[in-house]
């Protein structure tokens, strides 16, 4: 994994009465922390003291289950972070009813937009998935151009 300043794991084993928000609060969130492989933690002193077992040795079994349990956290956090992240970049209909407050709102004006059309050609929509015939053809139009002299520089009839 990246370099991240914050690890999820020791800061909510460390602060077990934290929540997750108070831990966003205190600036610890999914985008500057990282949770590393189980093995690392393993070789915590501490870590291993809290997961003996009643004849004194390191219990895998319930170190799992807790690792299981923050790193789902972890990826809970993150999909929250990003389900907000992505719901402001959303633009809104202006008449959506339901739209946060100080939202981006989309947009409706109409605008004219022009493009050259040097065939002169037009098309209409006739039906559905049908267009109407040009009413020039190609060579009506070539007819109807000027024509470009590059030895004189100048357009000619």
């Amino acid at each position: 994994m990246d370099q991240k300043k914050n690890d999820w794991l020791a800061a909510l084993f460390f602060q077990p009465d934290k929540s997750v928000q108070e831990l966003v609060n205190l600036g610890i969130t999914p985008d500057n922390s990282n949770v590393k492989d189980r093995e690392y933690y393993k070789g915590i002193p501490e870590i291993q003291e809290a997961f003996k077992n009643d004849r004194g040795e390191f219990d895998n079994q319930k170190f799992d289950t807790y690792y299981k349990d923050v790193l789902d956290l972890y990826n809970r956090a993150d999909e929250a972070s990003l389900a907000s992240t992505a719901m402001d970049s959303f633009t809104y209909d202006p008449a959506d009813y339901f739209a946060p407050l100080g939202g981006d709102v989309l947009d409706v004006s109409s605008r004219l937009v022009k493009f050259s059309n040097p065939e002169r050609r037009s098309r209409g929509i006739v039906n559905l998935y049908e267009t109407s015939d040009p009413t020039m053809s190609i060579r009506e139009v070539a007819q109807t151009n000027k024509i470009f002299n590059y030895d004189t520089g100048k357009f000619e009839d």
